[in-house]
């Protein structure tokens, strides 16, 4: 016996109309780009775009031919299915990925984020978050409950390295928790326990940074008051500070003086992501390598 689908039988999402079958295709007809396409050799093609798709439903589907990535919408963005990206290294210990890709949206819908005069410009991945040295992304509901240790990476193009004061990069605003400092005198990366105590040490193997050139950066603690960095995938020493990460984090200060130019980048930031352990050296060197 063989079941024939007849085109009555197909409808929209809100059933109001039917969906145009023609030639093996199906396609919603007051919709462009979402045909789904049954080949003659038994194989099943998507829509697909040169970019995302305005809106976005939960569940969606697309397929890019500017990336030739395949994209589904998770109830809030579209995100890359091709990759690793929700679980670098499959034990689950990513508890937050802000891609910062034109939006401020945790791709696992746990944090939260609100931008101070958020702007977008090209970056690492696509779009990466701008700083102008007075705004600022506050992160909230980290949740690191679970663990002592901690991690996050991060992609930075910074391009006023030549200002007088120290750059606070992220981190808390509250003392005695970790910040990732640039020292303006040497260029080079470390961490302050207090920006108003000026605690700050520099990482030991740092390599100085060049103004407007892309860096990656990990940071991460192990629970025991000591923190490893590694830049674009290499280590660069440890820094003996006990610097726990609030639920409530900044991108663009970390100091007690939010949207004070003084002490704010200027340039972007992209791909920030805190894990609930400390990542190891080939992990570290694993993000920088996929550009992630």
């Amino acid at each position: 016996m063989t079941s024939i689908l007849k085109t009555d039988e197909i409808q929209s999402q809100n059933g109001s109309s039917a969906i145009d079958v023609a030639n093996g295709t199906l396609k919603h007809p007051s919709a462009s780009g979402d045909n789904l396409v049954l080949g003659s050799n038994g194989a099943v093609i998507i829509g697909s775009s040169s970019s995302e798709p305005t809106g976005g439903t939960e569940g969606q589907l697309y397929y890019n031919t500017t990336t030739k990535k395949l994209y589904i919408h998770n109830g809030a963005s579209f995100i890359d299915v091709s990759s690793d990206d929700m679980d670098p290294f499959g034990d689950e210990s990513q508890v937050c990925y802000f891609g910062l890709n034109n939006n401020l949206e945790d791709f696992h819908l746990r944090a939260s984020a609100t931008g101070s005069s958020a702007s977008y410009v090209s970056a690492k991945v696509e779009k990466g978050f701008s700083f102008s040295g007075t705004n600022y992304v506050s992160f909230t509901n980290i949740d690191l409950s679970s663990s002592t240790d901690w991690s996050v990476s991060l992609w930075l193009n910074i391009t006023n390295l030549t200002n007088s004061n120290n750059l606070y990069v992220f981190g808390s605003q509250t003392t005695s928790k970790g910040q990732l400092v640039i020292q303006t005198s040497s260029d080079k990366f470390g961490i302050a326990d207090d920006a108003a105590s000026g605690t700050f040490d520099v990482f030991p193997s740092a390599s100085a940074i060049s103004s407007g050139t892309t860096v990656h950066i990990v940071l991460s603690y192990n629970g025991s008051s000591v923190i490893t960095g590694y830049q674009n995938g290499s280590s660069i020493g440890t820094i003996s500070k006990a610097c726990a990460l609030d639920t409530t984090e900044h991108l663009g200060t970390a100091s007690s003086q939010p949207g004070n130019s003084s002490y704010s980048p200027t340039g972007w930031a992209d791909q920030l992501r805190i894990f609930n352990r400390a990542l190891t050296a080939s992990e570290a060197l694993y993000l920088y390598n996929q550009g992630r």
